[in-house]
Protein backbone atom coordinates (compact mmCIF):
# COMPACT_ATOMS: atom_id res chain seq x y z
CA UNK A 1 0.00 0.00 0.00
CA UNK A 2 2.64 2.72 0.85
CA UNK A 3 4.98 1.54 -2.53
CA UNK A 4 1.35 2.26 -4.24
CA UNK A 5 0.64 5.47 -3.16
CA UNK A 6 4.26 6.69 -3.48
CA UNK A 7 3.98 5.58 -6.77
CA UNK A 8 0.87 6.47 -7.87
CA UNK A 9 1.61 10.12 -6.34
CA UNK A 10 4.07 10.65 -8.98
CA UNK A 11 2.68 10.76 -12.66
CA UNK A 12 -0.22 12.46 -11.42
CA UNK A 13 1.97 15.17 -9.79
CA UNK A 14 4.04 15.54 -13.26
CA UNK A 15 0.68 15.35 -15.14
CA UNK A 16 -0.71 18.52 -13.50
CA UNK A 17 1.80 20.77 -15.38
CA UNK A 18 0.93 19.14 -18.97
CA UNK A 19 -2.50 20.16 -18.31
CA UNK A 20 -5.12 22.80 -18.14
CA UNK A 21 -6.07 24.59 -14.90
CA UNK A 22 -9.88 22.43 -14.44
CA UNK A 23 -7.77 19.21 -14.65
CA UNK A 24 -4.66 20.27 -13.22
CA UNK A 25 -6.78 21.32 -9.74
CA UNK A 26 -8.23 17.95 -10.26
CA UNK A 27 -4.86 16.19 -10.60
CA UNK A 28 -3.82 17.89 -8.02
CA UNK A 29 -6.41 17.09 -5.08
CA UNK A 30 -5.47 13.44 -6.63
CA UNK A 31 -1.85 13.36 -6.34
CA UNK A 32 -2.24 14.77 -2.49
CA UNK A 33 -4.77 12.11 -1.92
CA UNK A 34 -2.17 9.71 -2.64
CA UNK A 35 0.77 11.02 -1.02
CA UNK A 36 -1.07 11.58 2.01
CA UNK A 37 -2.92 7.83 2.27
CA UNK A 38 0.41 6.24 3.33
CA UNK A 39 0.40 8.15 6.29
CA UNK A 40 -1.65 5.90 8.54
CA UNK A 41 0.25 3.06 7.16
CA UNK A 42 3.54 4.50 8.42
CA UNK A 43 2.44 5.15 11.66
CA UNK A 44 1.01 1.34 12.31
CA UNK A 45 4.05 -0.20 10.89
CA UNK A 46 5.94 2.55 13.52
CA UNK A 47 3.71 0.94 16.40
CA UNK A 48 4.41 -2.46 15.46
CA UNK A 49 7.88 -1.65 15.88
CA UNK A 50 7.26 -0.44 19.13
CA UNK A 51 4.64 -2.16 20.64
CA UNK A 52 5.14 -0.56 24.25
CA UNK A 53 5.03 2.71 23.02
CA UNK A 54 2.56 3.35 20.49
CA UNK A 55 2.43 7.02 21.40
CA UNK A 56 5.97 7.56 20.96
CA UNK A 57 6.30 5.88 17.74
CA UNK A 58 3.06 7.91 16.54
CA UNK A 59 4.63 11.16 17.59
CA UNK A 60 7.96 10.49 16.20
CA UNK A 61 6.71 9.57 12.74
CA UNK A 62 4.59 12.67 12.53
CA UNK A 63 7.29 14.63 14.19
CA UNK A 64 9.69 13.77 11.55
CA UNK A 65 7.40 13.35 8.60
CA UNK A 66 6.61 16.93 8.95
CA UNK A 67 10.01 18.78 10.26
CA UNK A 68 11.80 16.88 6.87
CA UNK A 69 9.10 18.19 4.52
CA UNK A 70 9.79 21.48 5.99
CA UNK A 71 13.42 21.75 5.48
CA UNK A 72 12.80 19.79 2.02
CA UNK A 73 10.49 22.60 0.87
CA UNK A 74 13.19 25.35 1.83
CA UNK A 75 15.91 23.30 0.40
CA UNK A 76 13.20 23.01 -2.85
CA UNK A 77 12.15 27.25 -2.47
CA UNK A 78 15.67 28.03 -2.99
CA UNK A 79 16.10 25.37 -5.52
CA UNK A 80 13.23 27.18 -7.61
CA UNK A 81 14.60 29.98 -7.54
CA UNK A 82 17.27 29.17 -9.17
CA UNK A 83 16.43 26.72 -11.71
CA UNK A 84 12.64 27.57 -12.29
CA UNK A 85 9.17 25.91 -10.64
CA UNK A 86 8.88 23.42 -13.49
CA UNK A 87 12.39 21.36 -13.84
CA UNK A 88 12.73 21.66 -9.81
CA UNK A 89 9.33 19.62 -9.87
CA UNK A 90 10.29 16.98 -12.74
CA UNK A 91 13.95 16.87 -10.52
CA UNK A 92 11.67 16.63 -7.47
CA UNK A 93 9.58 13.88 -8.67
CA UNK A 94 12.34 11.58 -9.26
CA UNK A 95 12.53 10.90 -5.63
CA UNK A 96 9.76 9.10 -4.55
CA UNK A 97 9.78 6.90 -7.68
CA UNK A 98 13.08 5.91 -6.44
CA UNK A 99 12.23 5.29 -2.98
CA UNK A 100 8.54 3.66 -4.46
CA UNK A 101 11.33 1.26 -6.16
CA UNK A 102 13.71 0.75 -3.22
CA UNK A 103 10.44 0.04 -0.95
CA UNK A 104 9.32 -2.72 -3.70
CA UNK A 105 13.03 -4.28 -3.09
CA UNK A 106 12.97 -4.15 0.78
CA UNK A 107 11.14 -7.15 0.92
CA UNK A 108 13.56 -9.84 -1.33
CA UNK A 109 16.67 -7.35 0.54
CA UNK A 110 14.62 -9.00 3.91
CA UNK A 111 14.35 -12.67 3.08
CA UNK A 112 17.91 -12.81 1.71
CA UNK A 113 19.45 -11.32 5.05
CA UNK A 114 17.07 -13.11 7.29
CA UNK A 115 16.27 -9.81 9.15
Amino acid sequence: MIQAGILLSVPVTFLIFRSPLNTGIVLFILAGFFAMSTAPLCIRVAQDIFPFDVSLASSLVLGASSGSAAAVIILLGRVADIIGITKTVNIALILPAVSGLFLFLFPVIKKKTGV
